[in-house]
């Protein structure tokens, strides 16, 4: 048998080759073998080896090696000394060797196989002395382990005991914990109720330092998650090292060791988490992991029982509320009629207490007790019954009606025993029907006598809203006729004056044709005269064709916008000529007064549309600049800008006016809306504009304004109407 570390030795040597040949024949034997000289054999070094033996030669100088033999005995007594002596060593020596301890000696002289043999022999007497002291004490510690284990398990189940003798779980859980603290040796600890969503502090030994809430889910791989996701208890013998301490919840557990178990229900779901903590040296061994779980091992069955009575005494509670506070009434019933069992809330609707019911017939109660014997045989042919009307008299004999849902129950023989349920009382229910059923019957006639008028007044409105298109249309053709009537008048002005021209040209010419005509008769006429009449009539007829040609253009183009704005027919034309002759035909008007009209319209841009529509509209436009933006004002710009986008025409027509408000601004398109009413105005300027554009040219507009900042309408209109063809400038 050999020790578990080989036996360590020191050979102190005076140039012996001896001593040297017997380190290594001890190293070759597994020894661990040092050899010093006696300068070297200080006591760092010896700390440092922690020899088991050491080998003495004191052939040299005995005095010092019996000095430093004196000094290693006194700091390490248990090393084995084995002194080598030669044949001349004094017994005065010997014997002071001896005072001081030796273990044994040996003779230097000694044939040196047999030298070696007895100093292996006394190295193995060390070995095996050394082994049987360590049996010694592990045995004497195995029983001192084995009499604390005995007596802590004794106090495991004294401890059992006393929980066996709580009832309540508040009280178990204090009992269980501080049971575990006396027994483990802990300072501190928790001990925790699995909840749905948390973890609820039953009892701590350290209030403070355990929260009363954990929440699910817990973080996962700190300590609670451990053993909670692996139901298995967990031992950190060293806080400081486990760096998911924290995390869980915990505050002020910083060091010290932690044993933490799990406690299960009989599924082997988590029932509550015990932690213990022992802040002081020893930390927690495996010997209180296994202590720890023979106590939680009866603690389970203890822990559940209060637990399974403490939610027996909740659904106690809860069954007791509900049964007396409910409102509908809870019964049981035999089948012969005999009341078993009744809530007190019938005392509510009846009158009648449950003592005064209970033991009595329930038929004698039915407004028609030979209904109670139809509704049996319903209930057992179905098992069940829901939501079935019937009456019950009240203690005042008055009848009541009820609704009830019940079900058979069974005997153990599986025979039909009992009939259990609710009952409801629908008096406010049978009230609001009929409440309901009345009122739905005048809601009806009601609304057969609204409907009647409601169609007679939908005829008489339908006339007025014809009557009411037939004025707006009257009033749109007299708006435009009036405009057109004004238009004629200025443009008949503007005629006359090329034609007065012209007739006075005429007259001139006439006379000097009779003149010149009257000299030739009279032979009187000279040819310088002649000539002189030839002149003056070319620059007459000059003149005369010049005014009669700008007479006809005026014609011609009212002549056009006539045509286009009373046929409505389509055609193709060019946008910038169009806006032109509307200038022109406005002319008479504009030269008169003092504004400046500016077009940017691109020649390029070409319609396929109605014409007069876009001159109505302008010309609507520029008569409402002139009338209302710049009334009172001797200066004014209006800005026409013109411009196609993809399939569009946007036109921009602007006028720097005194604006608009805003009041005015959201009416400025209603029909016969008008700030002119006193001067005539009709307010259908605007509104046949919006028509225009949005029926006629199938577009949109749109007007920004602000008083003083001028006024802009903005109009947006298919180049080529959907039912047009498309159009080539």
């Amino acid at each position: 048998m050999t020790t578990e570390r080989p036996l360590r030795v020191i050979i102190l040597l005076d140039q012996a080759a001896q001593l040297a040949s017997l380190a290594n024949l001890l190293t070759a034997s597994a020894y661990q073998v040092e050899m010093l000289h006696e300068q070297e054999c200080s006591n760092e070094r010896l700390v440092a080896f922690q020899p088991h033996a050491l080998i003495f030669d004191m052939a040299v100088a005995p005095e010092t090696k019996l000095s430093c033999l004196h000094r290693i005995c006194a700091i390490f007594p248990d090393v084995k000394c084995l002194v080598c002596f030669p044949a001349e060593l004094s017994h005065e020596t010997l014997e002071l060797a001896v005072q001081e301890g030796i273990y044994a000696w040996v003779h230097a002289s000694t044939d040196e196989q047999e030298f070696f043999l007895l100093i292996r022999r006394h190295l193995e007497n060390i070995r095996l002395e050394q082994e049987y002291q360590l049996l010694q004490k592990s045995l004497q510690q195995a029983k001192s382990e084995l009499s604390q284990i005995d007596a802590r398990l004794k106090a495991v189940v004294n401890a059992t005991e006393n929980l066996a003798a709580c009832s309540n779980l508040e009280e178990l859980g204090k009992q269980l914990l501080e049971e575990f603290a006396i027994h483990m040796a802990a300072e501190g600890g928790s001990l925790y109720l699995k909840q749905p969503d948390r973890f609820t502090l039953l009892h701590a030994l350290d209030p403070g330092h355990a929260p009363l809430d954990i929440l699910l889910p817990l973080r996962p791989e700190s300590v609670l998650a451990q053993v909670v996701y692996a139901k298995h208890p967990l031992l950190v013998q060293n806080i400081e090292t486990e760096v998911n301490m924290n995390v869980s919840g915990w505050s002020g557990y910083r060091n010290g060791s932690l044993l933490v178990f799990p406690l299960l229900d009989e599924r082997g779901e988590i029932l509550a988490v015990l932690t213990l903590h022992n802040k002081v040296f020893p930390p927690f061994t495996e010997e209180d992991l296994h202590i720890g779980l023979i106590l939680v091992r009866y603690s389970y069955e203890v822990l559940r029982s209060a637990f399974a009575m403490r939610q027996l005494r909740v659904n106690e509670e809860r069954y007791r509320s509900i049964f007396e506070n409910i409102r509908d009434v809870y019964f049981e019933t035999l089948l012969n009629g005999e009341i078993l069992e009744i809530s007190p809330s019938i005392k509510h609707y009846s009158l009648y207490t449950r003592d005064e019911l209970i033991g009595t017939l329930v038929q004698q109660y039915y407004a028609r007790p030979k209904e109670r014997q139809q509704l049996v045989a319903k209930i057992i042919e179905n098992g069940r019954i829901s939501d079935y009307e019937f009456y019950l008299k009240d203690k005042d004999d008055t009848s009541v009606p009820w609704s009830m849902t019940a079900e058979l129950r069974l005997d153990n023989a599986g025979q039909p025993w009992k009939i259990c349920g609710t009952l409801r009382d629908i008096s406010t229910r049978k009230r609001m029907e009929n409440e309901l059923r009345e009122l739905n019957e005048e809601l009806e006639h009601f609304v057969d006598v609204r409907t009647a008028e409601l169609q007679q007044r939908n005829q008489e409105l339908q006339v007025a809203l014809e009557t009411l298109h037939k004025a707006r249309h009257q009033l749109a053709r007299s708006e435009k006729m009036a405009m057109l009537g004004s238009l004629v008048a200025e443009i008949t002005h503007e005629i006359n004056t090329p034609l007065g021209v012209a007739i006075t040209a005429a007259s001139y010419l006439d006379e000097e044709t009779r003149a010149i005509l009257q000299e030739y008769r009279d032979k009187k006429m000279t040819r310088s005269a002649l000539e002189q009449y030839f002149q003056q009539a070319q620059r007459i007829n000059d003149s005369l064709q010049a005014n009669l040609r700008r007479a006809a253009d005026q014609l011609q183009s009212f002549k056009q916008m006539a045509v286009d704005q009373t046929g409505e027919k389509l055609r193709a034309f060019r946008l910038s000529e169009c806006i032109q002759e509307v200038l022109f035909n406005l002319s008479p008007k504009l030269k008169r007064a003092p504004y400046r009209l500016i077009v940017q319209c691109p020649e390029t841009i070409m319609l396929q549309s109605y014409p007069g529509v876009f001159s109505q509209i302008l010309t609507n436009l520029i008569m409402n600049s002139m009338i209302h933006g710049f009334e009172q004002r001797a200066t004014g710009e209006i800005v026409i800008e013109a411009a196609s986008e993809n399939d569009w025409l946007l036109l921009r027509y602007h006028d720097d006016g005194k604006g608009i408000d805003a009041d005015q601004l959201a009416r400025i398109f209603e029909p016969f809306y008008t700030t002119k009413a006193e001067q005539g105005g009709s307010g259908l300027g605007l509104a046949i504009v919006r028509h225009l554009v949005t029926e006629q040219l199938r577009g949109e507009i749109s007007c920004e304004s602000q008083p003083e900042q001028g006024t802009t309408f903005r109009i947006r209109v298919p180049l080529n109407l959907p039912d047009a063809p498309e159009t080539t400038p």
